[in-house]
């Protein structure tokens, strides 16, 4: 019986989780700094978090279940797109952001009524070029913009 060779692939697993983690946010990094420009330092694309409850108005009885969703952290995660200005700070979630449990790939993005697995950097960038250049995409931004 020998473990070694399973800990070995588990540490590799591990960093390669890291690595991804990484070139995820790099990717959004990257993406938020060629918008923030292209708008005129107008907008910014960030990740947005949301908690949901299955109970919006907790009444009396509901109040364990909610208090456990609680401590479950049951969140959501956005693309959204933030208009930048000192008069107003707008908000527009434009697509859910799914990253698989351990934070790497495959990842979801939902929109409209698109629903797009991405399993690598190529993928990912394909996608978030097809979401930010999507007439849906353009009429948000237009309403930042203006």
């Amino acid at each position: 019986m020998d473990f070694t060779k399973s800990f070995k692939e588990g540490l590799i697993s591990a960093e390669n989780i890291e690595k991804e983690k990484s070139e995820i946010n790099n990717i959004f990094d990257e993406l938020n700094k060629q918008i923030h420009q292209a708008s005129n330092e107008k907008i910014n694309i960030i990740i947005d978090e949301q908690y949901e409850s299955a109970n919006k108005y907790p009444t009396i009885q509901s109040i364990s279940r909610f208090i456990e969703e609680a401590i479950q952290k049951k969140t959501k995660l956005y693309i959204a797109a933030e208009a930048c200005s000192f008069e107003s700070e707008r908000k527009v979630r434009i697509a859910e952001w799914k990253p698989s449990a351990n934070g790497g790939y495959p990842c979801i993005i939902r929109y409209e009524e698109h629903e797009v697995c991405v399993y690598d950097k190529g993928s990912l960038i394909l996608e978030l070029n097809n979401l930010i250049g999507s007439a849906y995409c353009g009429q948000i931004f237009n309403k930042l913009l203006n």
